[in-house]
């Protein structure tokens, strides 16, 4: 699916293995825009999988990731900012990771980045 701008898996209890799986092909496709993860039962090392050791190539088009409700802490928003302000994921305008084990300040962090780096200083709020 060459063309494939959206895939949501909300509601899915895929995991982090799930998630770890479904990392690489998502990273590597060059139509998505967004990708909705929300409910899908994991926790920092699946959101890991998809964030860290990011390439000039991966998640190009990516606008949205939302890792709503699911099992995250404050530890995996580092990671998020790291890849925001190094301009990773250089059209990213909303993180949202709301409905986690995330601090107020971590979600802040992440919301910082997202309006520091946004493309023509758009950017949408992350949930929170």
């Amino acid at each position: 699916m060459p063309n494939l701008e959206e895939l949501g898996l909300g509601r899915n209890p895929i995991g982090d293995l799930g998630v770890a799986a479904l990392a690489t092909p998502l990273r590597k496709h060059q139509s998505l825009t967004r990708v909705y993860l929300w409910g899908c039962e994991m926790g920092d090392e699946g959101a890991a999988s998809l964030i860290k050791g990011l390439g000039k190539d991966d998640f190009k088009r990516l606008q949205s990731l939302d890792l709503d409700r699911n099992h995250l802490t404050d530890k995996i928003c580092a990671p998020i900012v790291e890849a925001i302000y190094s301009g990773a994921m250089p059209k990213l305008v909303e993180a949202l990771v709301s409905e986690n084990d995330v601090s107020a300040e971590a979600r802040e962090a992440v919301q910082e980045a997202l309006d520091a780096t946004a493309p023509n200083g758009f950017a949408l709020t992350t949930s929170m």
